[in-house]
């Protein structure tokens, strides 16, 4: 783990790299203890995949506050899981066009937050943003030549995950005197993820200036996840030729037709110059975008995405055959998913943020559906796009009963959700065909059963 911390003022950029064999830590053979040692760098740190398999490890988490590089040819195998949190992801500056293969049953790639900066500390340690001075959101690296392959069962991308970039710096040139200097990251021509399983999009931004290819059962964002995932471009210049007309996203399945996933209420947005999709891609009662947002008053009004729909993929919002729990309430007036309140759409108010504006508000309050701007689409025949909703959320209710100051009963509500609703339907309060006895006996707390209509009583 190499991490920075806006107290650790230091030169250079943190970084992590993985090599296929071991390297010598420049240690003299005849050191004796107690003798100074100073390494070259002491901001970085290594591995090797010769170290990790003598040391016999199943899981392997890599995590650097800057910067995880690959040097040389890398192949590395894990019976377990492989996660690469936080660092940028790139090649070292001597091996530009090296190949990068690493499998193991779960991957994880866990990309950059966003810090809160202290501002009575400059310069910011680590490498940064040339606009904002963040650690994440880079701009492109000047060289993509290399390839990364991740195999998997399933892979989790989760927050701000990028492959190459550039950035700044701040190097000390004299006493208490801070110059930035721009740093520039190698990322690669081609990263393919290749899951036998799902690629699942929590929060996340991935990024990447060569091609991508996502080759899973199916792809999908997570219950009120937001995802993007940006081909060719550099990120926050979404506009005009900023995107590299000869670079693809390309989506891929396995063959089958596998049942919607246990996710509502996402968002994945999918944008490259070109996208070819022929795959499984869903988003259970939330929203897909291939390349922009419908909107002609956007920034993205002259942008031209070329969009492929191959025989066979499916782009769907559908959750037809989806039954899943999905939060509940305790007192008949809020309902609550994971602990936050929820406020359900409205989906016949197109000024969804009331700015009075048709536009803004369309933008705004188009969260369901599969939404397509500025493209130019070809929809082979047997293609399908599915937005006919369906599905049936439960929610867990409590609800005190009739009679005496003990009654309380435990009941769990069916929440279906209907092919064309002006809003989600929320649970009545009826009180149940099976109504709870009264009591006039000091009651004890009751605990819900799983299933409807009973209570049982803890003791």
């Amino acid at each position: 783990m190499l991490e920075n911390t806006q107290q650790n003022q230091h030169e250079g950029v943190r970084t992590l790299t993985l090599s296929q064999m071991r390297l010598s830590s420049g240690l003299a053979a005849d050191a004796m203890a107690g003798e100074a040692f100073a390494p070259a760098l002491y901001h970085d740190a290594r591995i090797s995949v010769e170290e990790i398999e003598a040391g016999g490890f199943g899981t392997l988490d890599l995590w650097s506050r800057d910067v995880i590089a690959f040097e040389g040819d890398v192949d590395l195998a894990l019976s377990q899981r492989l996660s690469l949190r936080r660092g940028l992801l790139s090649v070292a500056e001597e091996t530009p066009e090296a190949r990068i293969s690493l499998s193991a049953p779960h991957v994880q790639l866990i990309g950059k937050v966003a810090i809160e900066k202290d501002t009575t500390i400059s310069p910011l340690p680590g490498l940064n943003t040339v606009v904002n001075g963040e650690y994440r959101n880079y701009r492109q690296g000047s060289r993509n030549d290399a390839r990364l392959t991740i195999q998997a069962a399933l892979i989790d991308v989760q927050d701000a995950l990028q492959f190459g970039g550039s950035g700044v710096v701040a190097m000390e040139t004299a006493p208490e005197t801070w110059t930035p200097e721009a740093v520039d990251r190698y990322g690669f021509d081609r990263v393919d993820l290749i899951s036998q399983g799902d690629i699942r999009f929590g929060d996340s931004l991935l990024n990447t200036a060569g091609d991508l290819n996502l080759t899973a059962r199916q792809i999908y964002p997570t219950t009120h996840a937001s995802a993007e995932v940006v081909v060719g471009a550099d990120y926050g210049n979404h506009t005009g030729s900023q995107y590299d007309p000869e670079r693809t996203l390309t989506i891929r399945g396995l063959g089958d037709m596998p049942e919607a996933p246990f996710s509502v209420f996402g968002s994945l947005v999918l944008r490259a110059a070109n996208i070819d999709q022929g795959g499984v891609v869903r988003a259970p009662l939330g929203r897909i975008v291939l390349g922009g947002i419908p909107d002609p008053d956007t920034y993205l009004i002259d942008q031209q995405f070329h969009v492929l729909l191959r025989a066979g993929s499916l782009t769907s919002t559908s959750a037809a055959g989806l039954r899943m729990p999905y939060g509940g309430t305790s007192d008949g007036l809020r309902y609550v998913y994971n602990g936050q309140a929820l406020e359900f759409d409205d989906l016949a108010n197109l000024d969804g943020d009331r700015s009075g504006s048709a536009s803004i508000g369309t933008v705004d309050s188009i969260a369901r559906g599969v939404l397509m701007g500025q493209v130019t689409l070809t929809a082979e025949t047997g293609s399908v796009i599915d937005v006919s909703g369906g599905g049936e959320l439960t929610g867990a209710g409590f609800f005190t009963g009739r009679g005496g100051r003990s009654t309380s009963c435990a009941r769990r509500w069916p929440m279906p959700i209907r092919r064309t609703p002006s809003a989600i339907p929320m649970p009545r309060s009826t009180p149940s065909s099976r109504r709870c006895r009264a009591s006039t006996r000091r009651s004890r707390p009751m605990r819900a059963r799983a299933h409807r209509g009973s209570a049982s009583r803890s003791r």
